[in-house]
């Protein structure tokens, strides 16, 4: 924590994946929306819909900007998402996106139910970080009010056309996703 009078360090962005850090699209070829729990759409899908499904070459570049700059000052990022790693992690690679968010196989997430805020929770009592140097950004405010409940995190709701980040280790089950 920061000294009264000093700007306060943010330790962690804890940024969710489906309409937080990508924006779906809708794939008319599969006549289905393009999210992180859909692991065989997820692994049908090419380059060019991967980066649409981003946002576009053009978001992309001012997420590797923020990304970039919130790394350098010492951000840590993390992912926390009910989607599937497996679906997750060649996206974000084949983005470029990967490097900023070290993985993290993450069974824990199934095993809080589902619960983003309680492994948040986790992450920061195992880090150390103080309840003012986390924010969680979120599309479903279902999710940030249970980390707030829980006096976990401060959160944000995102909306699909905002440019949030990610997150450091990749907090995602790799099994059975559910939103």
């Amino acid at each position: 924590m920061a000294a009264a009078g000093s700007e306060s360090q943010q330790a962690a962005l804890v940024l969710d994946f489906d309409s937080t850090l990508s924006t779906p699209t809708w794939l008319s070829r599969a006549q289905q929306w393009a999210v992180a729990d859909n692991l065989p759409l997820f692994e049908s899908m090419d380059e060019a819909e991967i980066i649409a499904n981003l946002g576009g070459a053009a978001r992309l570049a001012t997420l590797h900007t923020l990304l970039g700059a919130l790394e350098a000052s010492g951000v840590v990022l993390h992912i926390v998402s009910i989607g599937r790693k497996a679906a997750i992690v060649p996206h974000l690679r084949a983005a470029r996106l990967l490097p900023y968010f070290g993985e993290r196989d993450c069974e824990e997430l199934r095993s809080l139910g589902f619960v983003k805020g309680r492994l948040i929770k986790r992450i920061m009592h195992a880090r150390g970080w103080a309840h003012a140097e986390v924010l969680f950004v979120d599309d479903s405010q279902e999710h940030l009010d249970a980390a707030a409940e829980a006096r976990k995190c401060s959160g944000r709701l995102a909306s699909a056309r905002q440019s949030a980040q990610h997150c450091g280790e990749v907090g995602v089950p790799h099994d059975d996703g559910h939103e």
